[in-house]
């Protein structure tokens, strides 16, 4: 079996990417947030993403391991 690199995925990937982000303005969207203006999508992204490392924060210390554990 042919595997694939991981450049070649990589590029694949970008590819897809420029393609979408070219794309996305001449797409018609049927979502609710489509109508809502652009500051209200940026400012709920924005909460979502300090709620998101406020969890990280807090999960962290709660799995990480001190750092001779592996040494024993």
């Amino acid at each position: 079996m042919n595997r694939l690199s991981s450049r070649t995925v990589t590029r694949l990937l970008l590819g897809i990417l420029l393609l979408t982000l070219l794309a996305e303005p001449w797409l018609h969207h049927h979502t609710p947030l489509s109508a809502s203006p652009f500051a209200l999508v940026l400012l709920i992204s924005g909460f979502g993403c300090l709620i998101f490392l406020a969890v990280a924060c807090i999960i962290s210390p709660l799995i990480s391991r001190r750092e001779d554990y592996y040494d024993q």
